[in-house]
């Protein structure tokens, strides 16, 4: 693997051209099992192959540390403290009635 600077052993590639082509897939086998139409399938067939062709999508893929869910708060914790303190978070809001 080549060098990240990231200094976890857990480092992953994220590619969101992969993401996309996975959930396209998981449509594909949604139709599969019999839950949409063969319009659907070649609209999603159609899509990947756009996806594929699109070189804005290519080599986008990063290297990042995976991380527990504790760890992750707690490194973002102060973000959210330094945004929260120039409002009040006791500040009623108005929903709109039903």
């Amino acid at each position: 693997m080549p060098s990240t600077g990231l200094r976890s052993a857990f480092v992953i590639y994220q590619d969101p051209l992969a993401y996309l082509l996975g959930l396209e897939g998981i449509a594909l086998l949604d139709a599969w099992a019999g839950d949409h139409d063969r319009a659907f399938t070649d609209a999603r067939l159609a899509e990947i192959r756009r996806l594929l062709d699109d070189e804005a999508l290519r080599d986008r893929g990063v290297f990042a540390e995976r991380v527990s869910t504790v760890l992750a708060c707690e490194q973002q914790a102060a973000g959210y403290d330094a945004e929260a303190a120039g409002c009040s978070l006791t500040t009623s809001r108005s929903w709109p009635s039903a």
